[in-house]
């Protein structure tokens, strides 16, 4: 995760803006991965080829379709959590965008 987070307090700013794209390596088969924002709001925008995982993005399951919760602007997220192989959960994780709640040092786990 990058190590300082573009801030903005009206809109989403995708990670990648810092400079860096979240990612994870050296994994096989399906995972759980799952991203925590110590101050602020997070989402991702790409879901496919990812499915639900049980409290996370207000899913009430694990399930086999999207986690359409996760990309939501009406619902603030600090937290947010999916499953999928390592490419599918590299691909969602290039779209996770976060929004500043006026803290500053906030930090993306």
């Amino acid at each position: 995760m990058p190590t300082s987070l573009t801030s903005d307090t009206t809109d989403f700013v995708l990670l990648s803006s810092s400079g860096v794209t979240p990612s994870i390596s050296g994994y096989s088969g399906t995972l759980l991965v799952s991203a925590v924002a110590s101050a602020g709001n997070i989402k991702i925008t790409t879901t496919s080829s990812t499915d639900q995982a049980a409290g996370y993005c207000g899913e009430g399951s694990d399930g086999s379709g999207a986690p359409d919760g996760c990309w939501s602007t009406t619902t603030d997220y600090t937290e947010i959590g999916f499953r999928g192989t390592q490419a599918n959960i590299n691909t969602a994780l290039a779209t996770l965008s976060f929004k500043g709640d006026g803290s500053t040092g906030a930090t993306i786990t």
